[in-house]
C-alpha cells in the first residue's frame, strides 16, 4: 500500500508524521487486536505492506502462507518441501517476522553447510526488501539506535531490529555458545545428531521476555523450525520427523508437520514441467533419488550402507502372515525357527518367527511374524508370551542370545509359567548348549534339541569370537534370495479393504491384523541402517547403526534366527552331496590271470 493511500480524518499522512502519547493510548486496544491478529497470521501484515503495483504481479502462495503461520503458533514445526518451493523463503521471512511482531526474540538460522547458509540469507533478505519496502525499517541504525543493524562477516550474518530482537545466520560448526529464544534448521536432514542435540538444541535455553520484562505463558518456547527436502531414511532427522509426528498426534497444539510434493510447486507455477518430466526420464536419476527430490519421500538408505535397500524391498513377496504354524504344510520337512534379541526397560525385546522350506536346492526362508515385547519383566511377561508362541508355531529351536539381559531370560524359560492376563499356564523350556540351563535329564551340553525335553532353546552366546560367522551368514543369506519378507503395510491394507471382510473389520481388528507387516517394515528400516566397521583385527568387522535413533533389536534376532537355520542348511547339503556321490562309484571285480 503506497504512502498517499493512508489516510487520517481524510487528511493523508505526510512522510516523517509524528505518533504521540495520546494518540496510542487512546488506540491501544486497537493496537493489541491487529498485533494478536498479525502474530496468527503473518501473512496478513505482509499484504498490508506489499505495494498495490508489486502485488499485481507477485503475491503470497496459498502454501507459502501455512508455512509462515506455523512458525508463528506451533513449538515445533518440521516442513518437507520438494526443490524450488520456497522453503528457505518462508524460513527466513518466518524468521525476520518472528523479530519484527515480538519484541526481544533471538532467533538463529542454522545449516550443515557452511558459507551456503549465508549466500542464501543476504538474497533472501534482499528479496523481502523489494516487496515489502517497510521491513528494512525494522532495523535497527547507529544513528538512532546506536548499533548497525546489518553485520556480516565468511560464516556469520546478523540482524538488529529497533525492538531488541536479533536474527543470526550461522553455520552450525560456528554456531556453538549462542543463546536464543527459537532456531530454524535450514536442509535440516543434512544435520547430525551430535551437532542437533550438542551444538543447536542447547543454544534455545532462554526465554523471550516482554518490554516490561515479563514472560507471556500463552506464547510457545524454545520454537524450532525444520525446513528440509527428504533424505534417506538412516539420517538423523527422519527420526526427528517421525517423533514429531507422533507428538503432532498427542500434543496438537504444539506440533506441525507437513509436507509438499512437486504437485503443488507445479499449480503455483514455481517449477517448470518440462524440467520435471525430464528428470523423471533420466536414467541418470533412480526412482529413490526422483521420489525423494521431487515427491518429498524419505526412502532408501545411505551411501555407506551395508545392503541394498532395493534388493530388500523386492525380498518383500509375502502377502499373509502366519500367526500359527500351517497345517499340513505341502512340504512335509516344514519347520519353524524362532530368534529372540532380549531387552530390558526401556528398550524392546524383538522376536522373530522364521518358517523354513527345506528344498533340494537349498532351503527357502520365509520371516513370516514379527513382534516386539516393549521393556517387559522376564518372569511375569516376556517368557510366558514366548511360551505362548512356542504353543502356536511348535519350533524347531528358539534362539536366544544369553549374554547381558539374556540370561535372565533364559532363567524365567526354565522355570514353569503363569499368564497373569489368560490364566494359562506353561511349562519350563530349556537350553540344550548351556551347561546351567539343560533339563534335569541330560548332564552335558547337546548340538541339537531334545524336544521329548523341553529343550529347544538354543543360547547363541553372541561375541567376537563368532560375530563374523553370524554377520557373514545372514549377509549371505540376504543376497542370495532365499530370505522373503512380508508385504508392505499399504499392499496388504489395499487387498484387506477391497474385501467385504475387511471392509467390515472395526479399526482395531484392522491395526492388529496390520500390525506384523508393519513391524516388517520397521525391520527394513534397520537393516537400512546398517554400516560395516573394521576391528583393527584382520578379516573382522563389526556391524553398527548409521543413525542412533534406529535401534537394531529386530535385526539381531533375525540374523541369530538365519544362523541356526544355516547349521541345518548344512548339515542337509553335506548329506545330499554325499548321498550324490555315491550313485557315481563303482566297483568293478578283479579279474583273475
Amino acid at each position: 500500500m503506497t504512502e498517499q493511500n493512508v489516510l487520517r480524518d481524510d487528511i493523508p499522512i505526510e512522510k516523517g508524521v509524528v505518533l504521540t502519547t495520546s494518540f496510542l493510548d487512546s488506540n491501544q486496544e486497537l493496537f493489541t487486536k491487529y498485533l494478536n491478529l498479525w502474530i496468527l497470521y503473518p501473512d496478513m501484515l505482509l499484504d498490508i505492506l506489499q505495494d498495490i503495483e508489486d502485488a499485481m504481479h507477485w503475491k503470497l502462495q496459498p502454501y507459502q502462507r501455512i508455512a509462515l503461520r506455523a512458525q508463528m503458533r506451533y513449538r515445533y514445526h518440521f516442513w518437507t518441501a520438494t526443490r524450488a518451493t520456497s522453503k528457505s523463503f518462508c524460513a527466513y521471512l518466518g524468521g525476520f517476522l518472528k523479530c519484527v511482531l515480538l519484541p526481544n526474540s533471538n532467533v538463529f538460522i542454522a545449516s550443515d553447510v557452511k558459507g551456503t547458509v549465508i549466500k542464501t540469507a543476504e538474497a533472501k533478505f534482499e528479496e523481502f526488501y523489494r516487496h515489502w519496502p517497510m521491513l528494512r525499517n525494522e532495523l535497527a541504525t547507529r544513528q538512532e539506535d546506536g548499533k548497525t543493524g546489518e553485520k556480516k562477516s565468511g560464516n556469520y550474518y546478523e540482524l538488529n531490529f529497533k525492538n531488541g530482537s536479533k536474527l543470526t545466520v550461522v553455520s552450525k560448526d560456528t554456531s556453538r555458545g549462542l543463546r536464543a529464544t527459537a532456531g530454524i534448521l535450514e536442509e535440516a536432514a543434512t544435520i547430525s545428531e551430535e551437532d542437533y542435540n550438542e551444538v543447536l538444541l542447547p543454544q534455545l535455553n532462554v526465554p523471550r521476555r516482554e518490554v516490561d520484562g515479563s514472560l507471556n505463558p500463552e506464547e510457545p518456547v524454545s520454537t524450532q523450525t525444520f525446513i528440509t527436502t527428504a533424505r534417506e531414511k538412516t539420517v538423523f532427522m527422519y527420526g526427528k520427523l517421525i517423533e514429531c509426528a507422533v507428538n503432532a498426534v498427542l500434543h496438537p497444539d504444539s506440533y506441525f508437520v507437513w509436507g509438499v510434493s512437486y504437485e503443488i510447486a507445479l499449480k503455483y507455477g514455481v517449477i517448470n514441467k518440462q524440467m520435471l518430466m525430464d528428470q523423471r526420464d533420466s536414467s541418470t536419476m533412480s526412482e529413490e533419488s526422483f521420489a525423494r527430490e521431487s515427491l518429498s519421500v524419505w526412502s532408501g538408505n545411505n551411501k555407506d550402507a551395508w545392503l541394498d535397500s532395493k534388493r530388500l524391498n523386492k525380498r518383500r513377496t509375502l502377502l499373509k502372515c502366519e500367526r500359527k504354524a500351517q497345517e499340513n504344510p505341502p512340504n512335509p520337512n516344514t519347520f519353524y525357527i524362532i530368534g529372540v534379541d532380549v531387552a530390558r526397560y526401556s528398550a524392546n525385546t524383538a522376536i522373530m518367527v522364521i518358517k523354513v522350506l527345506p528344498q533340494d536346492s537349498g532351503f527357502k526362508k520365509n520371516v513370516i511374524y514379527t513382534e516386539v515385547i516393549h521393556g517387559a519383566n522376564y518372569i511375569t511377561e516376556q517368557a510366558p508370551r514366548i511360551k505362548k508362541l512356542i504353543q502356536f508355531y511348535k519350533p524347531r529351536e528358539i534362539v536366544i542370545d544369553g549374554n547381558g539381559p539374556g540370561i535372565g531370560l533364559l532363567d524365567a524359560m526354565a522355570l514353569p509359567s503363569f499368564d497373569s492376563k489368560t490364566g494359562e499356564q506353561f511349562p519350563a523350556y530349556y537350553a540344550f548348549n548351556n551347561e546351567h540351563h539343560l533339563p534335569p535329564e541330560k548332564k552335558n551340553e547337546g548340538e541339537e534339541p531334545w524336544p521329548e525335553f523341553n529343550a529347544i532353546i538354543y543360547d547363541i552366546k553372541a561375541g567376537a569370537s563368532n560375530d563374523d560367522a553370524i554377520h557373514s551368514n545372514f549377509y549371505a543369506q540376504i543376497n542370495n534370495g532365499s530370505v522373503a519378507f512380508l508385504a508392505h503395510e499399504r499392499i496388504v491394507k489395499d487387498k484387506l479393504l477391497a474385501t467385504e471382510k475387511g471392509r467390515k473389520m472395526s479399526l482395531y481388528d484392522r491395526r492388529v491384523y496390520l500390525l506384523p507387516y508393519e513391524m516388517t517394515s520397521r525391520l527394513i528400516d534397520e537393516l537400512n541402517n546398517l554400516k560395516l566397521k573394521p576391528t583393527g583385527v584382520q578379516n573382522q568387522f563389526k556391524v553398527e547403526r548409521i543413525s542412533r535413533s534406529i535401534e537394531k533389536d529386530r535385526f539381531s534376532a533375525l540374523e541369530y534366527s538365519l544362523y541356526r537355520v544355516h547349521y541345518y542348511e548344512d548339515k542337509a547339503m553335506k548329506r545330499a552331496t554325499k548321498k550324490n556321490i555315491a550313485q557315481y562309484i563303482y566297483f568293478s571285480p578283479r579279474q583273475r590271470r
